[in-house]
């Protein structure tokens, strides 16, 4: 309801478990319509993703109405392989293959191979270590090199990355690599199918491949888009135990080899004297010279060819990250990427939170507009607003000068120049935490569309603060 920007946030006004009194009737009526009405309201917002699950239910003959991504993928990959090789998929989804350790070096590929001696070792080092089942496989390892501190693991490689900013100007191109369909075809092209199939799981998902990518082709985006989620589900798949591609050496034979192809890339790209600035699973971002740009295309090119896997290129105007997973990006045509603290649309999974942060941040950043004109101009209180949500074992409270009001488990608030201090409270040991200390908030539980932006009396200055607070990392007075 919250992200909805639902005018009344209200919970269940008695505990589930109360008998009802006769005078609380009327409360619990008003708790059920709002209740109803706001899920009439998420059903119409969810609308692409209902249609989506309905076509691909007609398409696949599978009921998907109420099927999560994992869901949505696992019967669409089991309708493929069992339609492509005429067998009875119940057998099948008991098979599993559980390892009780690994050597890393048996989960490499083939192509993998370095020539700096950092490399080497780092090559020597991690395929020389066992991982176990009691520990889920876990591995960890990080190196300096090229400039950047790589840390690699079994969810995959990435960089650690400061704030900063970086443009492309007339001698240097800010520019991302990535790694089309990284993981499904390094599964396909190195044929790391689980132990209990054989290479006709490879056959098949080839097979998903190609339709997915015919449906592309023809515009067929309903069943592009079923496809995509089924083919990026299987990696992942690899490592659970309750489904029956489980063989953990192929879910670590993907990840391993990713990291490594990645970082062979790494390695010739500092051979040849061009700037890495930042490495994230599939992808890698440089800083390169005008006249270094036939080089890095030729190194592109021949780790194309070493490894059987295709780049594709995104020239950056301007790139400004707070970490490697929180970043804005600016394509030469215009186009804007975000990510995390940066992105703008608030998403219903998520949490609420002041979405004039990241509004302001993006005006500043992609259009050179002050945090204050922005944090100024809005005159949206939702823009403002925070969510909360506390358990069971927590009560809310507001402590103003008219005294203490418990709130509700769920609450929208505001920084304000009024209202009071928002506190969490332990119900067993009575012990008390701010939340927003030295700020005044005010709850907005049930908004008014009619009330003037200014009677709320918003603590801009706090909001402005925020924003200031980020680009001041990413921008060092």
């Amino acid at each position: 309801g919250i992200n909805l920007k639902w005018h009344r946030i209200q919970d269940m006004p008695i505990e589930h478990t109360h008998s009802i009194l006769k005078e609380q009737l009327d409360d619990i009526k008003k708790y059920n319509i709002n209740d109803v009405l706001m899920t009439i309201r998420f059903y119409e917002e969810i609308e692409p993703l209902r249609e989506l699950r309905d076509e691909l239910s007609k398409l696949f003959s599978v009921d998907l109405t109420s099927a999560s991504k994992s869901k949505m993928a696992n019967e669409i990959l089991e309708y493929n392989y069992a339609k492509k090789l005429g067998k009875n998929i119940s057998e099948i989804k008991k098979l599993r293959t559980p390892r009780a350790k690994l050597l890393l070096g048996d989960c490499m590929a083939d192509f993998v191979e370095f020539k700096t001696p950092q490399m080497k070792e780092l090559l020597k080092r991690v395929s020389s270590q066992y991982v176990y089942e009691h520990n889920r496989f876990k591995y960890s390892e990080s190196i300096e090199f090229a400039g950047c501190r790589f840390v690699l693991g079994v969810g995959g490689l990435h960089t650690v990355d400061d704030p900063n900013k970086f443009e492309s100007t007339e001698t240097h191109l800010v520019q991302d690599m990535d790694v089309a369909s990284y993981y499904p075809n390094l599964i396909i092209n190195n044929n790391f199918y689980p132990e209990h199939l054989d290479e006709s799981f490879i056959e098949v998902l080839k097979m998903i491949t190609d339709e997915r990518l015919e449906a592309k082709r023809t515009k067929d985006m309903i069943k592009a888009d079923g496809l995509k989620i089924a083919i990026n589900s299987i990696f992942g798949k690899f490592g659970s135990e309750h489904f029956w591609l489980y063989d953990p050496k192929q879910l670590l034979s993907t990840t391993l080899s990713g990291q490594m192809g990645l970082l062979m890339l790494v390695e010739e790209l500092y051979l040849s004297g061009i700037s890495v600035i930042s490495v994230n699973t599939d992808g890698v971002v440089c800083i390169i010279e005008k006249s270094q740009e036939p080089r890095y295309y030729e190194i592109a090119k021949e780790w194309e060819q070493k490894t059987g896997l295709v780049l594709e290129f995104t020239p950056y105007k301007k790139y400004v990250r707070r970490n490697v997973n929180s970043y804005i990006a600016q394509t030469l045509d215009g186009k804007v990427k975000e990510k995390s603290d940066f992105i703008r649309k608030v998403q219903l999974e998520k949490g609420y939170k002041m979405p004039i942060v990241a509004e302001a941040m993006y005006q500043y950043f992609i259009n050179d507009v002050p945090v204050r004109d922005t944090v100024m101009k809005s005159k949206d209180i939702m823009d403002f607003c925070v969510s909360q949500k506390t358990g069971s074992n927590f009560k809310l409270e507001l402590h103003t000068i008219h005294g203490v009001e418990t709130l509700q488990k769920t609450n929208r608030f505001f920084i304000s120049n009024k209202g009071g201090s928002f506190i969490k409270r332990d119900r067993s040991s009575g012990r008390t935490t701010g939340l927003y200390v030295g700020y005044q908030v005010t709850i907005l539980n049930d908004y008014d569309k009619e009330t003037a932006f200014e009677e709320y009396d918003v603590n801009l200055a706090f909001y402005e603060k925020e924003v200031m607070k980020i680009i001041d990392d990413i921008e060092p007075k």
